[in-house]
């Protein structure tokens, strides 16, 4: 045999998704995110990636439709290779009809049954050798005590026997373990069964050839894994047959069950390493942004599939690894939670979170109005810290397939560049857009006309007339001069008046902005937040929320009809 290992290779480097185009996943020592809204198929496209890998052919058709077919898994190497990787990663036994090959919680099979299998499209019954479909209750089951060695010499079948057979493995496993919760992982090696406990013995170990039974009462002290709570039951079932298995695809359904935030974020960058390390290609399908945050800090090439559902077929979009690393370059998705959206139908995205606390709550009362027995919107609501920012967000959003609705104030109009990059960023045309801008905002983007002396003097006299002070104040001296001075702009009257400041030609101001609305950019006709309240002043600051919600603000007419744009633009109504 003259194979080579290292030049085998099983992987999938395309899939279709429903009745799309093919997409390309990456292959060997890559990461595939798949992500999306709850029940659109995440977990059905691992399921389904496993049937058709077991069928005769690379396709399938019945319903639900998610893959509907798989590119080729032998994507790299001869059988004379598969031959050599066999033979590198299990045990080979000789028997009279030929070599065998064992590995751990697998069947021992003949190598040239391997070898026939590659002339077909894909590995059949033989799956379980190159492809691992780890669930979340897999992971819980993983950590359960397994049988020592048979005999002294003996191939690893368990995760536990390579455990104690490979230090290096163990190592990595524990130092995972202690990163994610503080702990040393143990594995018993006295025990009638290999078993994974947290701590350290309070006694040192003998050696071979003496015995010390305070050691092993030591030992049967220290917590058993499987007696834990789900969280370290499922980090730790789910590194097990990472570290100790071969598999060149893993199929990885939500890695972050019963996980802390924190801790998903770790098991996410543990699968990019090992995916870039061992060459291994890792798919899963997660609802955690942490977990992609993970994966993506790994460093390891990582597409994004997003995925998305209409009646039983699904849809996809992916982003290839180089769009992957350059958006996470951008502070404004990777410090918010932007990439939250990726697991929800669509994301509102208002200046300021105070604005987008104030829109969810008028779009939950909105929702409730329309049928008190529909299903949760599941939206989410994002600020952007200034309406400068929207732009970059909503194009990073877009670029994963994610629908995105801007929710600016009306005076977004009055900067001209910025409303042309968040139209451009939601994928509209701005010259259809620039004649009915011009049209609608020509007499406010003009200076205002200086007021008559008559009327500066009126103020300035008023301002005497409202003092008990005899000689001039300085408060005195600052009204005066506000005054008597020359109005800047009009601009102001955006916020003030809302779209009753727009007079001069509205035609074009309702064309324009009933454009914007199709595009997802929906402004505050009534012109800022503040002006949903009208039953009491209220200023600005941190009282605003509390108060707009006393008085019902979020249900009144105009936060109604703000809401009901807003659903219709995120494809909700």
């Amino acid at each position: 045999m003259t194979g080579d290992a290292s030049r085998f290779r099983f992987g999938l480097q395309h899939l279709r998704i429903g009745d799309g185009d093919w997409l390309s996943i990456g292959g060997s020592g890559t990461v595939t995110v798949v992500v999306g809204p709850n029940n659109v198929g995440k977990s059905t496209l691992l399921q389904q990636i496993r049937q058709i890998l077991m069928s005769p052919h690379l396709a399938r058709s019945e319903s639900p439709c998610v893959v509907t077919e798989l590119s080729s898994p032998w994507s790299a190497g001869t059988a004379d290779d598969l031959e050599a990787w066999l033979r590198a990663t299990s045990a080979v036994v000789s028997t009279p009809s030929g070599d065998q090959v064992n590995r751990p919680n697998l069947q021992q099979f003949p190598i040239h049954a391997f070898r026939d299998q590659m002339t077909r499209p894909s590995p059949g019954s033989l799956l379980p050798w190159f492809v691992n479909h780890h669930t979340a209750s897999d992971s819980i089951n993983a950590i359960h005590p397994a049988p020592r060695f048979e005999s002294p010499g003996a191939p690893p079948n368990n995760s536990l026997q390579v455990l104690h057979a490979d230090a290096d493995k163990f190592n990595g496993l524990a130092d995972v373990v202690r990163r994610m919760f503080g702990f040393s992982l143990f594995l018993d090696r006295t025990s009638s069964q290999f078993s994974l406990r947290m701590g350290e013995p309070s006694v040192a170990p003998y050696t071979v050839d003496s015995y010390n039974r305070e050691y092993d009462e030591a030992v049967a002290a220290l917590p058993r894994i499987q007696e834990q709570g789900d969280g370290i039951r499922s980090a730790v079932g789910l590194l097990l047959p990472l570290f100790t298995l071969p598999h060149q695809l893993v199929l990885i359904d939500e890695p972050e069950a019963y996980l802390h935030p924190p801790q998903a974020r770790i098991i996410g960058t543990e699968i990019g390493r090992q995916a870039k390390e061992n060459g291994k290609q890792i798919i899963i399908a997660t609802h955690d942004r942490s977990v992609l945050q993970g994966v993506i800090e790994s460093e390891a090439p990582v597409t994004v599939l997003h995925l998305k559902r209409d009646g039983d077929w699904a849809q996809a979009k992916t982003l290839d690894p180089s769009a992957v690393a350059q958006l996470w370059i951008d502070p404004a998705l990777r410090y918010t939670n932007a990439l939250e959206g990726l697991f929800h139908p669509a994301v509102i995205i208002a200046e300021n979170e105070r604005d987008a606390h104030f829109y969810n709550a008028a779009i939950d009362y909105a929702w409730s109005e329309l049928s008190a027995k529909r299903a949760a919107h599941n939206l989410m609501f994002l600020g952007s810290n200034g309406k400068t920012n929207m732009a970059r967000i909503v194009g990073g959003l877009c670029a994963l397939g994610v629908r995105a609705v801007s929710c600016p104030d009306l005076d977004v109009l009055n900067d001209e560049g910025v409303l042309r990059r968040l139209v451009e960023a939601h994928s509209g045309n701005w010259a259809e857009l620039a004649d009915d801008y011009n049209r609608a905002t020509h007499h406010i983007r003009r200076p205002p006309p200086p007021p008559a002396a008559s009327e500066v003097q009126e103020r300035v006299n008023k301002v005497f007339a409202d003092s008990a002070d005899t000689h001039l104040t300085p408060s005195m001296a600052e009204a005066i001069r506000a005054a008597a001075r020359l109005p800047k702009s009009s601009w102001a009257q955006l916020k003030t008046y809302g779209t009753q400041a727009l007079r001069a030609d509205i035609e074009a101001t309702n064309r324009l902005l009933d454009k914007l609305d199709q595009l997802g950019i929906v402004v505050v006709r009534v012109g800022e937040l503040e002006n949903f309240v009208t039953t009491i002043n209220v200023g600005k600051g941190s009282e605003f929320l509390s108060v707009a919600f006393a008085h019902g603000a979020h249900t009144q007419a105009s936060a109604a009809a703000q809401a009901n744009r807003l659903l219709r633009a995120a494809g909700a109504d």
